[in-house]
């Protein structure tokens, strides 16, 4: 992922992030970046081989990225989703802790901690030892779904694809 993130700790999440969505995405398409702010998330995208759309403009997509601002869907929010995206296609959405999230129409197929507090001191381990950084980041990744760090993640990654149903 390239781009200048003067704030390490959103550097970290997006990194994060990046590695835990990307190896759901499936064959390049046409995405969505829902509410994508300063454009991280299409540039990550379009370097993968997507075709970035930042509008719906009555299209329906083979993946929807709401990483930046979605932290609480409705289920008008859920609804309007199922529509834009096509069946098989894959939603992910950042989203709060929340007791359960349901999504009516989409099959959840992860839900991962994209921010964690295991990774507090990553940044300063990547300056000093790269090599040690990219073993942790590792494992954070390994270990995004684990119940115990799910348990104290100040926000997840819900992904899920559209049912054919």
């Amino acid at each position: 992922m390239t781009g200048v993130v003067t704030d390490l700790d959103v550097c970290l999440e997006r990194v994060l992030t990046t590695r835990l969505v990307e190896p759901h995405l499936g064959q390049p398409g046409v995405a969505l970046d829902l509410g994508g702010g300063t454009g991280p998330y299409a540039v990550w995208l379009t370097e993968l081989g997507w075709d970035v759309r930042a509008w719906p403009g009555g299209l329906r997509f083979d993946a929807v990225v709401g990483l930046e601002p979605f932290r609480h869907p409705t289920a008008d929010d859920v609804r309007a989703l199922a529509r834009i995206t096509r069946p098989g296609g894959l939603v992910a959405l950042a989203i709060p802790p929340l007791p359960a999230f349901a999504a009516p129409g989409f099959d959840t197929v992860t839900v991962v901690a994209a921010k964690t507090l295991l990774a507090d001191d990553l940044e300063a381990v990547r300056l000093v030892d790269p090599s040690a950084y990219r073993v942790r980041l590792d494992r954070l990744v390994a270990g995004a779904d684990d119940p115990l760090v799910l348990a104290t993640a100040p926000h997840l990654l819900w992904v899920g694809r559209r049912a054919y149903r």
